[in-house]
């Protein structure tokens, strides 16, 4: 039984390793891109507002739907819980693993 878990272990580690450095990865890409997708967002959101006087309201409404997704309360809120959970999963595998 020993044996098996540390044939289990020794198969599991480099696996784990490529998930922490995906994990890594993925946060700093998130970091970034939420950083430049707030000012994106600020800027569709300001221009929604002057176009609601400008343009059809449908058109304003769209955009301003696209700025409250790119916002970080949007779809990078979404990708950082899923993070998260990606995290908590690999840690659950490490102690698993670790014993």
């Amino acid at each position: 039984m020993k044996v098996f878990r540390f044939l289990l272990t020794v198969m599991l580690l480099p696996v784990l390793l490529v998930m922490k450095l995906l994990i890594l990865l993925c946060l700093f890409l998130t970091a970034v891109s939420s950083g430049l997708l707030s000012i994106m967002s600020s800027l569709l959101g300001m221009m929604a507002l002057v176009s609601m006087f400008l343009i059809p309201m449908k058109s304003a409404l769209i955009l301003l739907v696209s700025a409250w997704l790119i916002s970080p309360a949007g779809l990078p809120l979404i990708a950082q819980k899923l993070l998260e959970l990606l995290y908590a999963g690999c840690e659950r595998m490490q102690d698993w693993v670790m014993g």
